[in-house]
């Protein structure tokens, strides 16, 4: 929800785009407890006409192990008309920094 509310920024306002996971995976590094506190960092990559892949980082905070990477592969999508659609310019340049 943070991630999406940092894009969805005044520089793409008026582009009501949507978007759909069509895949995703996790892969496990290190096992995590109760009570720890886990960061979790976002990016982009993968690029294509129309979808992205969002990559996840998973820490612990205190020591820095890494838990776990994910990504999702995402498509932007008119629910509407019911059809995968381009990534709107804005959007790609929002995400692509």
């Amino acid at each position: 929800v943070q991630f999406w509310g940092g894009v969805e920024s005044s520089e793409t306002e008026g582009e009501k785009t949507s978007h759909i996971t069509v895949d995703a995976g996790i892969n496990y590094k290190q096992q995590a407890f109760h009570g720890q506190t886990l960061k979790v960092e976002i990016g982009t990559n993968d690029f294509s006409s129309k979808g992205f892949d969002l990559v996840f980082r998973v820490t612990e905070v205190n020591s820095g192990t890494e838990i776990a990477r994910a990504k999702a592969g995402i498509l932007c999508y008119d629910y509407e008309k019911q059809k995968v659609i381009p990534i709107p310019e804005k959007l790609r340049n929002r995400l692509s920094r």
